[in-house]
């Protein structure tokens, strides 16, 4: 009897941690579906052309699947290293150049169209 409520119990705290587990999950598989399909998109048709050119070549279909691979893996690398720097950009490199260029702008810094020209003082009186 012990063992059966027990068994119960333990049972229904694994369904609750599953339900909930998938109550976190489920967002973030969300997420990234609808943020994932359209960069796996683009990448497959950057890397379609790599695929027909080994075939057309005459490559086994396993070499060119595994090249194939190696190009998408290559531009989602370098697709994330460039959004990782284009967030860098924005967050930290704009604003410091959007202050200094209304800086400049105000206080007139750089600009070449006025020239101070000393005169020379005669002496001779």
């Amino acid at each position: 009897m012990f063992k059966t409520l027990l068994l119960a119990v333990v049972s229904m705290r694994w369904g609750l941690k599953a339900v909930l587990g998938l109550g976190i999950i489920a967002p973030i598989a969300l997420f990234l579906a609808t943020v994932g399909a359209p960069v796996l998109g683009i990448l497959g048709v950057l890397a379609i052309p790599v695929m027909l050119l080994l075939f057309v070549f005459g490559l086994p279909i396993f070499l060119v699947l595994l090249v194939g691979g190696g190009v998408i893996g290559l531009l989602f690398a370098a697709l994330s290293v460039g959004l990782v720097f284009l967030k860098l950009f924005v967050v930290f490199v704009l604003p410091c150049l959007l202050v200094y260029w209304v800086a400049r702008w105000i206080f007139g810094w750089g600009r070449k169209d006025e020239v101070l020209v000393s005169v020379p003082v005669d002496d001779a009186v």
